[in-house]
């Protein structure tokens, strides 16, 4: 019996495995020593060192343990590898090739991460990135408005007829900065442009003119019509489109519900591409229990005006980001984007609400004009939103 115990030193002291057995089983305080294992193997495993391990257990040769041994361990003094795993804390006995390891991060890849000189000494204690920062992405929705990120929020300014230069209606912010730096009074202001020109329209009586409809897009805008006329067209020509699903009626304000439609004429068919973001918008605000709204033929000009304008500078509007009642989205499809507008909540309007669901989701909203040039859409609303 006592050769075997000495067997059974003198293959521990020398740190060879002996004995086939496993490695020490560890419990939450204590290990218990298997025959062929070592100080330095069971320090590594408990993620301590051997001088922790001998201090503890009051071992003076540190080459020397025996078989049935019950050692002492102390709790590591943090937690290796944080909750998302995105950083490790080194531990006593650490080395960069054994973090690696334990990681699965190979050694090039820490080292990089993690600045580490060429030695690749790492210290008790210190933190280890094992992911790189995560790359910012741009936002998937309504792309060509990205750059309103950068833009500082507009003020919450009234209308001055004097500041709107362009006498359109709505004053800019730069119209409104031109107009301070030039010393005119920002205490003289109004609820509603004092003198607002009024929206073009199409006569009643003028149906479609393929030789006014200029985009080609089987609608006729009020814009179109009145440069036609301008160059001494005559509304003598009218004639339906040649395409069957264009429009064939009269362009005027568009009834889409029958209570709407008491009050007005018989509502004209709109192009196939505006009649689908009518009743997909139409469809969102029934589920949201809103009324619908109807197409309106001045909205409508001034949406087709705009959307060339967006085309012409690069997918957005001249003083885009000025104005209250109008979205524009660029390359997406007629049936997607109204989904899309009610879906994006990052842009917000400077009453802190999300501009984009407010335009399609805005109780007081009754009249809306679409206009569409190649992959550009443009809304305009007579509500706004906000």
């Amino acid at each position: 019996m006592s050769n075997n115990i000495k067997k059974t030193l003198l293959a521990t002291a020398a740190g060879v495995a002996a004995f086939v057995g496993g490695h020490a089983a560890a419990s939450a305080d204590t290990v218990s020593v298997k025959s062929g294992d070592t100080l330095t193997g069971i320090a590594s495993e408990n993620n301590t060192t051997v001088d922790d391990l001998a201090k503890a257990n009051n071992i003076n040769d540190k080459n020397l343990i025996i078989a049935g041994q019950q050692l002492t361990v102390a709790a590591p003094a943090a937690k290796s590898v944080s909750a998302d795993g995105a950083t490790y804390t080194v531990q006593a006995g650490d080395s960069l090739s054994k973090i690696a390891e334990q990681t699965g991060v190979n050694i090039a890849t820490l080292a990089s991460l993690n600045n580490l000189a060429s030695n690749n000494v790492v210290v008790v204690g210190q933190q280890l990135s094992l992911k790189a920062a995560p790359v910012a992405t741009a936002p998937t929705v309504t792309a060509s408005e990205q750059a309103q990120q950068a833009a500082p929020a507009a003020p919450k300014l009234s209308y001055i007829a004097a500041a709107d230069t362009n006498k359109d209606g709505f004053m800019s912010l730069e119209e409104y900065n031109t107009y301070k730096a030039n010393g005119g009074d920002t205490t003289v202001t109004a609820s509603t442009p004092a003198a607002q020109p009024a929206q073009a329209s199409v006569p009643e009586n003028v149906q479609y003119i393929a030789a006014a409809d200029t985009n080609k897009d089987g609608f006729m805008s009020a814009a179109e019509y009145a440069a036609y006329e301008a160059n001494g067209g005559s509304a003598a020509q009218q004639q339906a489109p040649a395409a069957p699903s264009t429009a064939t009626a009269q362009v005027t304000q568009v009834a889409t519900t029958q209570t709407v439609a008491t009050t007005q004429q018989a509502a004209p068919a709109a192009s196939s591409d505006v009649e689908t973001l009518v009743n997909a918008m139409n469809a969102r605000r029934a589920a949201l229990g809103l009324a619908p709204v109807r197409l309106d033929a001045g909205l409508s000009a001034r949406a087709q005006g705009r959307a060339q304008d967006a085309a012409a500078n690069g997918g957005i509007p001249t003083n885009h980001f000025s104005t209250n009642g109008e979205v524009v989205a660029d390359g997406f499809s007629t049936g997607s984007v109204i989904d899309a507008w009610y879906n994006e909540t990052n842009m917000m309007t400077p009453n802190g609400q999300p501009g984009h669901r407010m335009w399609v989701a805005n109780s007081r909203a009754s009249a809306v004009g679409f206009g569409i040039v190649g992959g550009v859409i443009v809304g305009e609303s007579d509500a706004g939103q906000f």
